[in-house]
C-alpha cells in the first residue's frame, strides 16, 4: 500500500495530544513532594515561636521536607512546650533545614522542656543558630537525637542547657550527630555528659566544648557504649576545655551495651578537672573499648580526690577488664603540664590500670606533676589491674616530670605489680623526685629489658637505682 503523507492539520492534532499528555504527566507529580521554603519572621503574622512551630509541622508533613529561614539575630522565646510536655519545637520527623542567621531558640518558661528533638526518620540540618536554656528530666537538654535520627550542624551553639544526660546534646544509640564549628558551652548534666552524651555516632569538626559540668562523669563529653566519638581537622582543631566532672573532666568513656569507640585526632584537651578521682582530661573506663588519640595535645588538666588517690591527671586508662583487645593508643601526641593532687596519687600525665596502652610515633609525656605525699609516676604510672595488662613506649619520650611530697618517687615511670612494660627507642630523662626514696627515673616491680636506642639518663635523684627489679642497661 503506498505511503500517504498525513495532512498538516492531523499532525497538529497529534502534537497537541502528545504535549497535553506530557503536561498531564508533569502535573501528576504531587506538588507536596517538592521541598518548601518558609520564612519565619521574628514577630507578626507567621512569626515568632508559633510561626516556627507551624513551619516545622508543615515540613514534617511535606514529602519533600524543606527549609526554614529564621530572622537574623532574632531571639525566639519559648514560654511553654509545644504541647507534648517535652519539646519546645515539635519533634522533627522529616528532612528539614533550619537556616538560623544567628538567631536563638530560648526556653523562658518555668516548666522543663528541651528545645529540639530529632526522632526516627528525621534529619535536621542546622545552620548558625543557638539553642539556649533548655531543661529536661530526661536526655538532651538542648537537643535530643533519638534512635534513627540525624543531626548535621554548622555553626550550631548549645548554651546553658540542663538534662540528666547530655546537658547540651544527647545522641541515642542508633542516632547520628555531625557538628562542624559551633560551641557547646555552659551546659549541665545531673549524671553524664555535661556538654554531650553519645550512645550513637558523634563526629566533631573544629568544634569547641567548654565550661560544661556533670555530676557523675564526662564534664565535657560522655561516650557510653555502644557510642562513638570522632574528631578531625577542619580548618582548626576541636577544643575540649575547662569542663568539670568527678571523673573524666574533659571526656569519659562508660560501659553500656557493646563497645565504645574514641578517636581524637587534631584535638586540644585543655584545663579540664576531675574533682573526685580520675582522668582530668580523659578517663577511659568500661570493659570494652578502643581509643586512638593522634596528633593531639592534652595539657593543663587536673585530677584530685579529697578522700583518696587521684589517678591520671591528663589521661586515665582503666578498662575494668582482662581482655587485651581493649587498647588505648597515643600517636604523636603531647601530654604536658597535667597534674594529680592528693595523698598517694598516681600518674600526673597518664595513669594506667587495665588493658593495653601504647605510646608511639613521637608521643611526649612532659612537665606533668604528682603533688602530695607518697605520690608516684609523675609522667606515667602503670599498675596491674588484670592479666594481660601492658604498656609500650615506642619512639616516644617521658621527660621533665616531677613528684613532690614526702615519700614520693618515680617521677618518670612507675610500674607496680606485674604489667608487661616494653621500652623501645624511648627517652626517659630530666624527671625529678625528692631525695628519698629513689629512684627518680624508673621504678618497676618486674624486670624491664629496653630495646633499640632507649636512654634513661639525667633523672634525679637516680635513674633506676633502688628500683626493686632490674632495668637492663640503666646506669645510676
Amino acid at each position: 500500500m503506498p505511503f500517504r503523507r498525513k495532512p498538516k492539520s492531523t499532525l497538529r492534532v497529534l502534537a497537541a495530544v502528545s504535549a497535553g499528555a506530557a503536561l498531564s504527566m508533569a502535573i501528576a507529580v504531587p506538588a507536596h513532594a517538592v521541598p518548601i521554603i518558609i520564612n519565619v519572621p521574628c514577630t507578626g503574622a507567621g512569626g515568632g515561636t508559633a510561626g516556627l512551630n507551624t513551619a516545622v509541622t508543615t515540613l514534617n508533613g511535606n514529602a519533600g521536607g524543606g527549609t526554614i529561614i529564621l530572622a537574623s539575630y532574632c531571639v525566639y522565646q519559648y514560654a511553654a512546650d509545644s504541647g507534648d510536655g517535652q519539646n519546645a519545637v515539635p519533634p522533627i520527623t522529616n528532612t528539614i533545614t533550619i537556616t538560623g542567621n544567628h538567631a536563638t531558640l530560648q526556653r523562658t518558661g518555668a516548666a522543663s522542656y528541651r528545645l529540639l528533638a530529632v526522632t526516627s526518620g528525621g534529619a535536621l540540618i542546622a545552620d548558625t543558630f543557638t539553642v539556649m536554656n533548655g531543661s529536661t528530666a530526661s536526655d538532651g537538654g538542648g537537643i535530643l537525637v533519638d534512635t534513627g535520627g540525624t543531626l548535621t550542624g554548622t555553626g550550631l551553639a548549645m548554651q546553658g542547657n540542663t538534662a540528666i544526660n547530655g546537658g547540651g546534646l544527647a545522641v541515642a544509640a542508633g542516632g547520628t550527630a555531625d557538628l562542624t564549628g559551633g560551641l557547646i558551652n555552659d551546659n549541665r548534666a545531673t549524671a553524664r555528659g555535661g556538654g554531650i552524651q553519645t550512645r550513637g555516632t558523634t563526629t566533631l569538626h573544629a568544634a569547641v566544648v567548654s565550661g560544661n559540668r556533670s555530676a557523675s562523669s564526662g564534664g565535657g563529653i560522655d561516650i557510653t557504649a555502644p557510642g562513638s566519638l570522632t574528631t578531625d581537622l577542619t580548618g582548626s582543631r576541636t577544643v575540649i576545655r575547662n569542663n568539670t566532672s568527678p571523673q573524666g573532666g574533659g571526656v569519659k568513656t562508660t560501659s553500656g551495651t557493646g563497645a565504645w569507640s574514641l578517636t581524637l585526632q587534631n584535638a586540644n584537651v585543655f584545663d579540664n578537672t576531675a574533682n573526685n578521682g580520675e582522668g582530668g582530661g580523659i578517663a577511659m573506663r568500661g570493659p570494652a573499648g578502643i581509643a586512638l588519640i593522634k596528633d593531639s595535645t592534652i595539657a593543663g588538666n587536673k585530677a584530685s580526690d579529697p578522700t583518696g588517690q587521684a589517678f591520671g591527671g591528663g589521661v586515665s586508662v582503666d578498662f575494668d577488664s582482662t581482655s587485651t583487645s581493649n587498647t588505648a593508643t597515643l600517636d604523636n601526641t603531647l601530654v604536658t603540664s597535667n597534674m594529680t593532687l592528693g595523698v598517694g596519687s598516681l600518674g600526673g600525665g597518664i595513669g594506667h590500670f587495665d588493658g593495653v596502652l601504647r605510646l608511639q610515633n613521637g608521643t611526649v609525656v612532659s612537665k606533668n606533676l604528682v603533688s602530695g605525699q607518697y605520690g608516684v609516676g609523675g609522667g606515667i604510672a602503670t599498675s596491674t589491674g588484670s592479666a594481660g595488662e601492658s604498656l609500650t613506649v615506642d619512639g616516644s619520650s617521658i621527660t621533665d616530670n616531677k613528684v613532690t611530697g614526702t615519700g614520693s618517687a618515680a617521677a618518670g615511670l612507675y610500674a607496680s605489680g606485674s604489667p608487661t612494660v616494653a621500652l623501645n627507642n624511648a627517652t626517659i630523662t630530666g624527671n625529678t623526685a625528692p631525695p628519698a626514696p629513689a629512684p627518680g627515673g624508673v621504678y618497676s616491680d618486674t624486670n624491664i629489658t629496653p630495646t633499640g636506642t632507649t636512654t634513661i639518663t639525667g633523672n634525679t635523684p637516680t635513674n633506676c637505682l633502688y628500683s626493686p627489679a632490674t632495668i637492663t642497661g640503666c646506669l645510676n
